[in-house]
């Protein structure tokens, strides 16, 4: 079988798998919490600078160069953390590999497939899925009231 330095090698490395996948979790909170901060005060930014271009506080070509500007933050934010979202999930996997190797080397439990896993029973397609569309509905109204305006 295995030594008894082997097998604290291997519980360690499962110890450690499985921290790693408790923290992917508190991660993808993060990058939520990141995303919804930052997409709060740029929204309310855009407000404001809608509100002064409407009141003719600021000259229109600020106002546009400032607005195009927020909708590019916003797609960086966005794609910021759709990517980091996406990776945690790719992550995960590996670490769920390790386990069921682990698990069947040193526990004898049989692997359980990583690879049949349903996709829709995971909470960061939602979030990923809320990201991207949220996204297309800034755009759309920046492109369709906030831009005709200002041109």
């Amino acid at each position: 079988m295995y030594s008894d330095s082997q097998f604290q090698a291997y519980l360690e490395r499962y110890k450690y798998v499985m921290e790693q996948k408790s923290n992917l979790n508190k991660n993808t909170f993060t990058v939520l919490s990141i995303y919804q901060g930052g997409i709060t005060i740029l929204i309310a930014g855009q407000y404001m600078i809608s509100k002064d271009a409407i009141l003719g506080v600021q000259q229109k070509h600020l106002v546009f160069f400032a607005s195009f500007s927020i909708v590019f933050l916003i797609l960086f934010l966005s794609i910021f953390s759709i990517v980091f979202i996406a990776t945690g999930v790719n992550t995960w996997f590996r670490y769920r590999e390790d386990q069921n190797k682990i698990e069947t080397e040193i526990f004898d439990i049989p692997s359980q497939s990583s690879k049949k896993i349903y996709i829709w029973y995971w909470y960061e397609i939602y979030v990923i899925l809320a990201i991207f569309i949220s996204c297309v509905i800034f755009l759309a109204v920046e492109y369709y009231f906030v831009f005709p305006f200002l041109t």
